[in-house]
């Protein structure tokens, strides 16, 4: 007798057709058309399936990766299927990466809808050239930030090559993303300019007319918690509570990029409330000025943690050892693996400002219900 067929792994791949249908109806629901969206590690994985979300429910989106050759080869591939989406080659592990994606964006962010074209790096030198001959514009606004690059390598705690693989593996995978979001925060707290009234008013029960197609430039909701910028930040179930076998240093470092995620949605969630209340203070007794300019947007920052994914590099390891299958399986509910698509949905919930507007400070598990089962 043969051996029975083992669960599939993962979900066949969608239709390009029926998926773009999919997402042009799903457009009105997410808010997200004509906002501004930033990838990190955006060229494979996770993050392309990011980028692939996010420019089909209508965000600009910026990607960027290490390798220039993948990044203009992906940017292409996109704008070929009528997405707004541009390139950056950079490293976020380095300073100077950290520098390069904080300019670029800002350049990309200050660009209207469907200018786009080319390498962001091009884009940020005519910026700079256009800066230089008039005053600069008012800060442009980032509306989601996906923070996805990482690196591991998966070892017994005593074979790691330290400081040296320390400060790859954490570094990459924690001090980054919080380079980054600290580099960004400028375009993250930017008010977003407002070309026309929402279209609902929340408890009023009344809602404005519309044109048909979705919010380029409003989130339809007159209230701070849906103008707030997004941050998701791409962590793992490495990160606990269960422990696993992800290597000790991978593990920690997720773990303590999902506390990140709860210490930044309550330092900024305020908007920075306190540099208003400070600025409300020093303005009492005193003549009048004028008006002041808008206070800092709120930025929710929430993060997702998958379970094994089936990447390219997932597969990979799978053919390494084709014994784990049985075990992973053995311990997922839903008996299959992730899709990097079943992720990247996760992500434009969180991004959406309609869907997750009061959402932050949370990890999301996208894990088939690893995370909670014990011994069943």
């Amino acid at each position: 007798m043969s051996p029975p067929t083992p669960p599939p792994t993962t979900t066949p791949p969608p239709d390009p057709t029926a998926a773009a249908a999919s997402a042009a109806a799903a457009r009105p629901f997410f808010g997200l058309s004509g906002r501004a969206a930033l990838v990190t590690g955006g060229t494979k994985g996770i993050g392309a399936a990011c980028v692939g979300e996010l420019s089909a429910l209508g965000c600009r989106v910026l990607l960027v990766a290490r390798t220039a050759a993948d990044v203009e080869a992906r940017a292409r591939e996109w704008r070929a299927r009528g997405r707004d989406v541009e390139g950056l080659a950079a490293d976020v592990s380095t300073r100077e990466g950290v520098a390069a994606v904080a300019a670029a964006a800002r350049a990309f962010c200050a660009r209207g809808r469907g200018r786009g074209g080319g390498t962001a790096a091009a884009a940020a030198a005519a910026a700079a050239a256009a800066a230089a001959e008039s005053p600069p514009p008012p800060p442009a606004a980032l509306d989601v930030l996906v923070l996805n690059a990482g690196t591991n390598a998966q070892l017994p705690t005593v074979e790691y090559d330290l400081p040296r693989q320390y400060d790859e593996i954490v570094g990459t995978n924690l001090g980054a993303p919080i380079a980054l979001a600290q580099a960004l925060h400028p375009l993250l707290a930017a008010p977003r300019a407002k070309k026309r009234a929402g279209r609902r008013r929340r408890g009023s029960g009344e809602a404005a007319p519309s044109d048909g197609d979705d919010d380029d430039d409003d989130d339809g909701d007159d209230d701070d918690d849906a103008d707030a910028s997004s941050v998701v930040l791409i962590s793992s179930v490495a990160g606990g509570p269960l422990a696993g076998r992800s290597g000790l240093l991978y593990g920690a470092s997720k773990a303590a990029l999902n506390h990140v995620a709860r210490l930044l949605a309550a330092e900024w969630g305020g908007g920075d409330r306190r540099r208003r209340e400070a600025a409300a203070a020093a303005g009492e007794g005193a003549p009048p000025r004028p008006a002041p300019p808008p206070p800092p947007r709120r930025v929710r920052v929430n993060a997702v943690a998958p379970w094994v994914t089936l990447t390219d590099l997932g597969r990979q390891n799978l053919e390494r050892d084709p014994s784990a299958l049985g075990r992973l399986l053995e311990r997922t509910p839903l008996g299959r693996l992730a899709a990097p698509d079943d992720v990247s949905r996760a992500v434009a919930f969180l991004a959406s400002p309609r869907l997750a507007g009061y959402v932050t400070g949370q990890v999301l598990a996208v894990d088939g219900g690893y995370s909670v089962k014990g011994y069943w």
